[in-house]
């Protein structure tokens, strides 16, 4: 074509200035394409950017993503990132900067299993990239339930972003991977067992001797802290180390969030009402239980065709629990035998009745002060697990506190909680 050329009126022209700082703040109440777009265009400077606890996090990369929720609401953790939700959908935050620098360590160690035999594990260390010489306090965040191998610390940083977080302020973060998990590939994953406390100590351990290594001091006190399957992991450490391991650690405070930590309770309530959320949930507490309590029944002595014969290989640490879900049903009458079920809500299944209550995290007397959080509208972890805990601990003489998290989902509370205890962590924080 041949458009006709108009020449510009300069007297009504402007300059467009540069992008600055205060104009690529995120505000996630906005429609998911102008957050998008923001993201975008700031790309690489001056970097759109959020706020978690008074911090500033800017973020380089994400996608668009079909997810519902409150703005600001974590959705999701996965081995592609954090989907955050904005009006009208989500983003999938694949790249994340905090304000101050840090440097991310992947280590192997060594642990033991539930037979004695000695394993490798793995996981990451996240250290201020400050030249000052000072000392840190150790923080071990706990991540939540993952069955996929490869979704761990060790592998993408962004997995402990709550570790990630911590270094930026002033802490050793720690986020071990689990036996299990990451390099641990010739094991089972002691999912919600109290053996899994182990791999953690040994963990610190393990950063206790990298930190000695390199010259990094700390001030020796420990933080302690886990969401969902991570909330149970953070008490079952934190007892075993108050336990067994006084003479070597001291912790200064755990904050133990959304966690099954009356197993006994959550297993019959699971099993008592009509469909659950995430059966892959299920289907790890089997292979973890059935294993480390040397239990030796097969999946059909619980599940139904075709469930019982998909389960081991969902399990195999090839899957997400997202992934695995998708092979299994919500209906727990579909899921599990007629037999199972009323043995188990009736008066059988004394063996893993037995198991259950031994792995509950109720009948011990803390020394350090515990903060639980919880959201009352937690539908993959029931609420009540949380007043449980907090009845049972506090009648034990614990210095411990429940904080509710009004109308929280499992997902819609992580960064509520984690916000106040890092919150509650910093004011125990010694200068």
């Amino acid at each position: 074509g041949n458009p006709p050329r108009i020449k510009q009126d300069e007297s009504k022209s402007t300059y467009e200035s540069w992008c600055k700082h205060e104009d690529a703040k995120i505000d996630w109440t906005k429609p998911v394409a102008d957050v998008y777009n923001l993201i975008r265009g700031t790309n690489p400077q001056p970097g759109a950017w959020t706020t978690h606890n008074g911090q500033v996090l800017k973020i380089f990369d994400c996608s668009m993503s079909e997810v519902s929720g409150s703005p600001g609401e974590v959705k999701e953790i996965s081995e592609d990132g954090i989907t955050v939700c904005t009006k009208g959908g989500g983003l999938l935050i694949k790249r994340v900067r905090p304000e101050n620098d840090i440097k991310i360590y992947s280590i192997v160690y060594e642990t033991i299993d539930w037979d004695g035999i000695v394993r490798q594990a793995s996981g990451a260390i996240y250290v201020p990239d400050i030249e000052e010489k000072i000392e840190f306090p150790l923080y071990s965040g706990q991540h939540g339930t993952e069955s996929k191998r490869s979704n761990v610390a060790s592998i993408i940083p962004l997995r402990a972003f709550d570790a990630m977080f911590m270094a930026s302020i002033g802490y050793i973060g720690s986020s071990p991977d689990l036996l299990g998990l990451g390099v641990s590939d010739d094991v089972v994953h002691p999912y919600v067992h109290k053996f899994v406390a182990e791999a953690v100590v040994d963990k610190i351990r393990a950063v206790k001797n990298f930190l000695c290594d390199k010259g990094i001091n700390e001030n020796g006190q420990l933080f302690i802290a886990g969401y969902s399957e991570g909330g149970y992991v953070a008490m079952a450490t934190h007892q075993l180390i108050e336990q067994k391991y006084a003479d070597e650690f001291q912790v200064t405070a755990s904050a133990p969030m959304a966690g099954p930590y009356d197993m006994s309770f959550s297993s019959k309530r699971i099993l008592s009402i009509n469909s659950y959320p995430q059966p892959g949930y299920i289907s790890f507490t089997y292979m973890s239980y059935n294993t480390i309590e040397k239990l030796n029944r097969p999946a059909s002595d619980l599940f139904q065709s075709p469930y019982a014969e998909r389960i081991p290989d969902l399990m195999d640490g090839s899957k997400s629990i997202g992934e695995a879900n998708s092979y299994l049903t919500n209906v727990i009458k579909d899921l599990f035998s007629e037999k199972f079920l009323t043995e188990f809500l009736g008066n059988g299944e004394i063996e893993l009745k037995e198991s259950f209550e031994k792995n509950s995290l109720l009948d011990w007397k803390p020394k350090a002060p515990i903060k639980l959080f919880h959201g009352d509208n937690d539908d993959e972890v029931n609420y009540n697990n949380s007043v449980i805990a907090y009845d049972n601990l506090k009648s034990n003489g614990a210095d411990i506190e429940l904080i509710t998290i009004d109308g929280g989902s499992h997902s819609g509370s992580i960064f509520q909680s984690y916000s106040q205890a890092l919150d509650w962590f910093n004011i125990l924080k010694e200068e």
